[in-house]
């Protein structure tokens, strides 16, 4: 059963690569741009894209080194990458709608914490103000001169 699992890999490998290699360039340039577009509405839910947009500078060069060359390996580690992107833009959304949810909580709660502390130092700070005085300096003995 072990040794039938890497068969089954190399097979299901194989019987892709003739997919990946018919890709044109321009199919490859196509989804690159697609990908692109929605890493930027990504970034605009405020996913932060920025180890994703590398990844999609590096296959852009992959693509043109494919072009300039006619590498199929380079087009097939660019289509790779492209789609190893592609896949990841979900969770950086998700991410991104929680750090911005975060964001508000934590403002929110701010806001509320200095309104809280501003009316509890107004109301009882001059008490504690003296009483601490008081403490401080109530057993001060004054001769007279």
């Amino acid at each position: 059963m072990i040794k039938i699992i890497p068969i089954l890999l190399t097979i299901i490998l194989i019987t892709s690569i003739p997919s990946i290699y018919s890709q044109s360039v321009d199919d490859a340039r196509s989804y690159l741009e697609y990908v692109f577009l929605r890493l930027r509405e990504a970034e605009g839910l405020g996913a932060n894209v920025r180890d994703e947009a590398l990844m999609l500078n590096e296959a852009l060069n992959l693509i043109r080194l494919a072009e300039s060359n006619s590498s199929a390996e380079s087009l097939s580690k660019a289509l790779s990458i492209i789609n190893m992107v592609n896949n990841s833009i979900p969770k950086l959304v998700e991410e991104g709608l929680f750090r911005a949810r975060m964001n508000q909580i934590i403002l929110a709660t701010t806001i509320s914490l200095t309104i809280i502390a501003s009316i509890l130092i107004y109301f009882y700070g001059p008490r504690v103000l003296w009483s601490l005085w008081i403490r401080a300096r109530g057993n001060w003995r004054v001769r007279r001169t």
